[in-house]
């Protein structure tokens, strides 16, 4: 990888190496070009609309569409925070979803931050 971001990104868990492999046919500035795109998807503040109205299924289809997202980027970090939200409300439960949920949009804050510093 030539990129420092994409650098940054492998030492916090992220696959990188395997998405640009299978996904992005190891083509590093069409990766970044969609991974640009983080900042501006609204997903997460559909998550926190819905939970706010404490409804599963609002944060289900929201944290669905975040969950397909990152592991297409191979975000596995932010992946694996959503899988747990999303397996939850997938059975109408919202046990420890709050939690979660701000786990979830302190970590993607982090890389949305991270993405938007170095893709400049």
């Amino acid at each position: 990888m030539q990129s420092k971001l994409l650098e940054t990104l492998a030492a916090k868990g992220c696959t990188i190496e395997e998405m640009l492999a299978e996904t992005f046919m190891g083509k590093e500035d069409f990766y970044v070009r969609m991974l640009r795109k983080l900042p501006a998807n609204t997903s997460m503040g559909r998550v926190l609309a819905a939970l706010a109205a404490n409804s599963a299924k609002g944060v289900f289809d929201a944290a669905h569409e975040l969950k397909g997202m990152y592991s297409t980027l191979g975000l596995a970090p932010l992946w694996r925070i959503c899988n747990r939200i999303v397996e939850t409300t997938r059975a109408g439960s919202m046990d420890g979803v709050a939690a979660e949920v701000a786990a979830l949009e302190k970590m993607h804050a982090e890389y949305v931050e991270l993405v938007s510093a170095q893709c400049e």
